[in-house]
């Protein structure tokens, strides 16, 4: 095991040659793929300043339990999916604005009712910043967090005649960068150059405000805390995939493509 450097998006990192861990990365990326997990966001692989990142981000979230205190009756499961256009800007060499912005669909069970309600197509769209606030350049080690606010909302149908999802998450999260030392390529034109691990905490909470023809109310989250682990890649230094998967507060999977400019 040496220390070596590469210019990685456009910053100089040192980390450890552990060839390894690379293998087992791309095992575990291969298989995650095959059940639509992915990733969101890794403090390790933010662009510098005045560069961005420009992708696409896929998110399934299997299951978050709401419920809603006003009423005492309503309980709902949800299941979502959301196809994202996405930009991370480099506000500074370690602070990154996000944003993004698509389309998603959800289906609402009512556990008492044994009801489904169905959304889809709906316009969907977020804000967000994150933050690198230590690295160990000798281990390849950095530790970061992150905010943002995450909403749309479903058309009105029969039963539902207005609903608006809000999320908001608060973020911690460590990252450990392996650059592969002696690049080859998988697929040409694109050389696996470096790979990234990253594990957190986060608190998030959700909210649907909803009303019929003859109530109202607002859903909540039964759950807030959660944890995360992903992982991304770097090919040919600017091509970036990345997979998370998110457990507690919610059951969901997320997937990144992105290129650096």
């Amino acid at each position: 095991m040496k220390r070596i450097g590469l210019d990685l998006l456009g910053s100089r990192l040192w980390v450890l040659d552990f060839r390894p861990w690379t293998i087992m990365g791309i095992l575990v990326l291969v298989s995650a793929v095959a059940i639509e997990c992915a990733s969101v966001g890794n403090p390790g692989f933010l662009p510098e300043r005045g560069r961005y990142i420009v992708g696409l981000e896929y998110n399934s979230v299997k299951g978050r339990e709401l419920s809603d205190a006003t009423l005492g009756t309503l309980a709902l499961d949800t299941e979502s999916k959301q196809s994202l256009a996405k930009i991370v800007y480099g506000l500074s060499d370690r602070i990154s604005l996000v944003a993004k912005a698509g389309s998603s669909e959800v289906d609402l069970w009512d556990r008492n009712a044994s009801t489904t309600y169905s959304h889809s197509g709906d316009l969907a769209w977020g804000l967000g910043l994150r933050t690198i606030f230590y690295e160990d350049l000798k281990l390849g080690l950095s530790l970061g967090a992150g905010a943002q606010y995450f909403t749309f909302e479903p058309k009105p149908t029969s039963d539902i005649r207005t609903a608006e999802w809000k999320e908001w998450d608060t973020s911690f999260y460590m990252s450990i960068v392996n650059v592969v030392s002696e690049a080859k390529s998988l697929i040409e034109p694109f050389v696996l150059t470096a790979s990234s691990f990253h594990a957190g905490v986060r608190y998030s909470d959700a909210e649907v405000d909803w009303t019929t023809t003859t109530q109202s109310g607002t859903l909540e989250a039964d759950e807030n805390f959660g944890y995360f682990v992903g992982f991304d890649f770097v090919f040919s230094d600017n091509y970036i995939m990345g997979i998370e998967a998110r457990f507690k507060d919610e059951k969901a999977y997320s997937a990144v493509l992105g290129f650096k400019f």
